[in-house]
């Protein structure tokens, strides 16, 4: 998750929907700036990629503790861990009758994936020569879907549908921010570590899951407040 994505979630029960698809429209923009130099094999990026892949790869090789670590932090990112736990949150969501909560969280999920699995088809960008050394890493490369899912999923689970139920104060929505960050930021570097993705991909990864999370968190703070949808059907 962005910092900018991190400051429009701090209050997801008083945030202007505006402020979030101000964020959203500035983290898809640098998304699609990104997608085009990769697209267009830009030098200066691919030299980077490579160079910055090969380092962290062979540190995470020559080093037990960082790859134990690599492959805890993927663990959180993959795509069984990040489904029970929505589908969890989305089951509670809808045994206190919150449910329109429930299904905005099942959509966001789902949604992001959705849209990860259709950029890698249409972007068609190989993965490292490392891919697969390490840890499982199939199809195409960018954008990460671990880093993407994690992105999506963390933030929808606890930084909007948690706060909208729990209501936490400045020091709990501080501390639960901060973990988000922490966590979403280790599963993406994680990608690069264990040789799955270029560091570009896991960028676009962070950008994308950040696009959409917020486009969905808008449209929920407006269809929450809007007369049609009470505010209670949310909470």
């Amino acid at each position: 998750m962005t910092h900018g994505s991190a400051d429009a979630l701090a209050q997801p029960a008083t945030a202007r929907p505006s402020r979030l698809v101000l964020a959203s429209a500035a983290c898809g923009t640098a998304f699609l700036v990104l997608a085009a130099l990769v697209w267009s094999g830009w030098p200066s990026l691919v030299d980077v990629d490579a160079r910055w892949s090969a380092r962290a790869y062979a540190f995470t090789s020559s080093h037990r503790w960082c790859e134990d670590l690599a492959r805890a932090a993927t663990w959180m990112g993959n795509t069984l861990t990040l489904t029970v736990l929505t589908a969890l949150v989305v089951l509670a969501c809808a045994a206190t009758r919150r449910f329109l909560l429930a299904l905005w969280l099942a959509v966001t999920v789902a949604g992001s994936a959705l849209l990860n699995s259709l950029i890698k088809l249409g972007m068609e960008r190989m993965r490292p020569p490392t891919a697969n050394a390490l840890t499982s890493a199939h199809g195409f490369a960018f954008p990460s879907g671990h880093t993407q899912g994690a992105t999506s999923t963390y933030v929808a689970v606890v930084l909007v549908a948690g706060w909208q139920v729990y209501r936490p104060g400045r020091l709990g929505r501080a501390a639960s921010a901060a973990a988000v960050t922490v966590l979403v930021a280790a599963v993406g570097m994680s990608r690069i570590l264990l040789g799955a993705h270029w560091p570009t991909d896991v960028l676009g990864g962070w950008l994308l899951g950040s696009t959409c999370v917020l486009a969905a968190t808008a449209f929920l703070l407006h269809r929450s407040r809007s007369p049609q949808s009470p505010r209670a059907s949310a909470r």
